[in-house]
């Protein structure tokens, strides 16, 4: 696992089912089946520390965080339009 821009994250989240609830100028949160997610935006890369404690609780697996990561990064005119 390596770290990832917030937006990447928030766009792997979102394709796992999770959705918007808030934002402010510092965070997105994330929910799904009442599971929250909190993503700083402020950061240019999200820590691995910071992905461990969120991928955890939403059961994605390292490999399944992986292969997203690529596909979105893959992508990047879509990137932007997060």
């Amino acid at each position: 696992m390596k770290p990832v821009r917030p937006t990447t994250l928030k766009r792997v989240l979102e394709s796992c089912g999770y959705a918007e609830v808030a934002q402010d100028e510092c965070c997105w949160i994330l929910e799904s089946n009442g599971h929250p997610a909190v993503i700083p935006q402020t950061m240019a890369l999200v820590p691995i520390d910071v992905l461990e404690s969120i991928l955890g609780p939403a059961g994605i697996t390292e490999a399944a965080f992986t292969a997203l990561v690529e596909k979105i990064e893959a992508a990047p005119h879509k990137q932007a339009a997060s």
